[in-house]
This record gives structure tokens, C-alpha cells and sequence, in this order.
């Protein structure tokens, strides 16, 4: 794990920073592998990284804990919070990124966002 600090915030990240890749249809097979779950929470994520990046800086925006993904997926907690859920899959394929929640409010200990990359939002728009 490596670990970076963005605004004084602790960010750790599970993969070193995708670079963005030359040709978008890369990135298209990678999400072609994932699930429905799976690409419910990176549009998701898309659109709160979108929504948020009009307000904050785009190193603030897109930031979601676990809890949020599920209501704004409507996908069960018992996936959202499982050892080998949906999120932890898209970590695994570094398509999401991931740091320390800067609130612990509700016990949540990360947030989640969609990997920040050209071709990565170029995709979901």
C-alpha cells in the first residue's frame, strides 16, 4: 500500500496511480469483466465525482464511504460491506481509489472514488 497526503488528509491508494492508457478500448475490456454491481458503483461514483468536482477541488471531489454507495446504488449492504464484495473486486482491478475517511462519523473507516484518469471519465460520459 502506498500512501500519499493530499491536504493534510491521508490518502492511501492499494495500486500504485494508473496511468491513463493510450487507448480507451483497454479500459473498456476491463470493465466488460465486471459485474452489474461492479459498474452500478463506477457510475456512481462518476456521477457524485462530476457533481462534486462544480463545488471542490478535484482532489476533494467524488469521495464516498460505503454507506453512501449503497444508497446511491441500492445495492445490498451485506454486498457493499463483504471481504470480497463488489468494491473490494474494483480495488483489486484498480479502478477505484481509496483514503483514510477525513470523518469517522458512523464508523466508517475509507472513502471510496472512481480512479481519476482521461480515458477513465471520458468512458462514463
Amino acid at each position: 500500500m502506498t500512501e500519499d497526503t493530499v491536504d493534510g488528509i491521508l490518502m492511501n491508494t492499494i495500486l500504485p496511480v494508473l496511468e491513463d492508457v493510450d487507448d480507451i478500448s483497454k479500459i473498456e475490456e476491463i470493465i466488460e469483466t465486471c459485474s452489474k454491481d461492479e459498474v452500478k458503483i463506477l457510475r456512481f461514483l462518476f456521477e457524485m465525482f462530476r457533481k462534486d468536482q462544480r463545488r471542490f477541488p478535484i482532489n476533494q471531489a467524488g469521495w464516498r464511504n460505503k454507506y453512501r454507495i449503497h444508497l446511491g446504488t441500492d445495492i445490498s449492504q451485506k454486498k457493499i460491506y463483504s471481504e470480497n464484495g463488489p468494491i473490494e473486486s474494483l480495488m483489486e482491478l484498480n479502478l477505484l481509489e481509496i483514503r483514510d475517511s477525513p470523518n469517522r462519523w458512523g464508523g466508517q473507516k475509507y472513502n471510496y472514488r472512481i480512479h481519476v484518469t482521461k480515458n477513465m471519465l471520458s468512458y462514463f460520459e
